[in-house]
């Protein structure tokens, strides 16, 4: 699920590495976004944190115009391969 100023669903994918990578489909009433993200991992043990960047490649919809980069934030339980992410910043569209 997605929760914010966009509401819906997200189906992802995400590398762990020297450096975090993935890509990411939001999908919501209006449309859908398409994004890519780069991270660098902070910490080890079970819990990592993270922080990078988040660009927008494409949408559908309301989305078809949105364009921009903000910042992310998260964490990556080992153990589960859990991913929580954050953004900050906006989009435009």
């Amino acid at each position: 699920p997605v929760s914010g100023a966009l509401t819906g669903s997200a189906r992802g994918d995400f590398y762990t590495g020297a450096q975090f990578t993935g890509t990411v489909t939001i999908r919501t009433h209006a449309g859908s976004i398409r994004g890519k993200g780069r991270a660098t991992p902070h910490g080890s043990g079970r819990y990592q944190s993270f922080n990078g960047t988040f660009t927008l490649t494409g949408g559908t919809g309301r989305y078809t115009r949105a364009h921009g980069r903000v910042s992310l934030y998260g964490t990556f339980d080992r153990r589960s391969d859990a991913v929580t992410i954050q953004t900050v910043g906006s989009f435009s569209y």
